[in-house]
């Protein structure tokens, strides 16, 4: 199983491998992941797994190089999108239950974790989020799922080994906002 190799794979030290292995890893995994670049201005998408293509309805090049806010809209509260700003500028992880909406604008209550993650000079590379789709009916199934989070964002590094940041197959695209 991928989750369980996760924690003992040691990490490249180049972006590229680094990149390659995290796609590896998460593409089989049945919560939905994904890595936004936070050395781009907005900070946009540049990984998600299939779990996430399928849970949102959009593929994997139409979300790729986007923030995640496209997934946002009038029922998303503002409490939940604070947690996350407040977060993403302290660097800090946090968990957050929010409404998102998918491609056909069906919503569905989204169970967020993320973490930071510096490069070998401390400086901020990357968040990764992982999510669940949950019902607003399960508690018992909403605890497990957060001990879950919790399990999957503790194998995940804070920090990255690598000293280049030359990632050659996904460039960003001009910056588009909703």
């Amino acid at each position: 199983r991928a989750l369980d190799s996760l924690a003992t794979i040691e990490l490249p030290n180049d972006q590229n491998s680094w990149l390659r292995l995290w796609r590896t890893v998460t593409k089989s995994l049945h919560v939905a992941v994904v890595l936004s670049d936070m050395t781009i201005p907005g900070g946009p998408m540049v990984c998600v797994n299939d779990e996430f293509c399928r849970c949102t309805g959009y593929a994997r090049e139409e979300a790729q190089g986007r923030n995640c806010r496209f997934l946002q809209g009038p029922a998303t509260t503002i409490e939940s999108i604070r947690v996350i700003q407040r977060s993403l500028a302290d660097q800090a992880d946090c968990q957050v239950a929010m409404y998102n909406y998918r491609k056909d604008g069906q919503i569905f209550l989204n169970l967020l974790s993320m973490r930071p993650i510096t490069d070998c000079f401390d400086k901020y590379a990357y968040v990764v989020a992982v999510q669940f789709e949950v019902d607003e009916d399960e508690v018992i199934s909403m605890t497990r799922k957060l001990k879950l989070l919790d399990d999957l964002l503790d194998m995940m590094p804070h920090k990255v080994p690598f000293r280049n940041r030359t990632f050659q197959e996904w460039q960003p695209p001009p910056l588009r906002f909703r």
